[in-house]
């Protein structure tokens, strides 16, 4: 009887040895429940009970495109002013966190990772101008690489001052700043521009170094990331547009105010008698800019004061060309 016994508890116990495969993990449930995680190699679980299954800790890839708005959008996403950034990198499943891995399951975090990413992009470009943003794009592949690699105490826009050197801050902090340890998100993008290098040796230095650090897309998803590449911000057609719009309405803008300074410089030097819209009509005319149409009477009165011969009611002193003369 003891000898069976022994041979059915060997048996069983033999039963329970489990292979995973090299360049795997196992996740370890008991009736359908996850339990564990375990690395490669021979792990015990219960047979009949307990069931093992292998995730590949193979990279795999993802790219996804983000759209953000910067602070001329106003934080209407429907406006147009938008830029796209294109973002690609590897992940593997992290063992800590096989649970929430299995749980995403592959594809599942390509669809999610985006909103994610665009979620920390957009609380900085509506801080930007469009051209601000697009012209910061070493600092923002940085903040995605930091945020999605590096844990919270080791941010470095959130440890700012943390990290010593010699007594003094390890990074380079914005001029005209005031605050304790984290940096304002204005300022982010203006901070990990001006430390390029010393944040790249950061991530490389504290990277896995802290099995209790981790990131907050580390811990959701349940995996780690490799380097991630961002493409240069890349302005929408509708950007494009709305952006030409802007330089031409710009333009107009330039040319009615120095139009305006040239009639009050007129009005004041030469001109005390006209009103305003006999001035800009003037002016007009000089640059050969004035449109054809019918004028009111009160622009032919102010015209024919100013036409007054000096000492006359307008106490003008220059006559207007021949091709200006109206209403004699």
């Amino acid at each position: 009887m003891d000898v069976l016994f022994i041979l059915s508890s060997l048996a069983y116990v033999l039963a329970g040895l489990r292979n995973i495969s090299k360049g795997h993990y196992g996740a370890l449930y008991i009736l359908n429940q996850y339990k564990r995680s375990a690395d490669e190699g021979l792990v015990w679980w219960p047979r009949l009970i307990g069931e093992v299954e292998e995730w590949s800790r193979a990279p795999v890839p993802f790219q996804s495109v983000v759209r953000v708005y910067t602070k001329e959008a106003g934080g209407d996403k429907s406006s147009s002013w938008a830029v796209e950034l294109t973002i690609d990198g590897t992940y593997q499943p992290d063992l800590r966190f096989m649970d929430n891995y299995r749980l995403w399951g592959l594809g599942v975090i390509d669809t999610d990772l985006p909103a994610q990413i665009g979620s920390i992009l957009q609380d900085v470009a509506s801080k930007h101008s469009m051209a601000d943003f697009k012209d910061k794009h070493a600092g923002i592949v940085l903040l995605i690489n930091s945020l999605l690699r590096l844990g919270n105490r080791t941010v470095p826009h959130l440890n700012a001052l943390r990290f010593q050197d010699n007594g003094e801050p390890y990074y380079v902090l914005p001029n005209g700043t005031n605050f304790e340890n984290t940096v304002p998100s204005e300022r982010v993008l203006e901070f990990y521009e001006a430390n390029v290098s010393r944040i790249r040796t950061k991530i490389l230095d504290l990277e896995d170094k802290d099995d209790e650090d981790y990131s907050f897309t580390e811990r959701r998803y349940g995996c780690d990331f490799s380097e991630i590449h961002v493409s240069a911000p890349v302005m929408t057609l509708d950007a494009e547009r709305a952006l030409a719009a802007w330089a031409v309405a710009a333009k107009h803008r330039e040319a009615a105010i120095a139009k305006a300074q040239t009639a009050r410089d007129i009005r004041k030097d030469l001109l005390p008698g006209l009103s305003d819209q006999a001035v800009v009509d003037q002016v007009d005319h000089w640059a050969g800019t004035a449109p054809k149409r019918i004028i009111s009477a009160q622009g032919i009165k102010d015209f024919a004061v100013w036409e007054s011969e000096p000492g006359g009611e307008g106490g003008g002193s220059v006559r207007p060309s021949k091709g200006g003369k109206s209403g004699r």
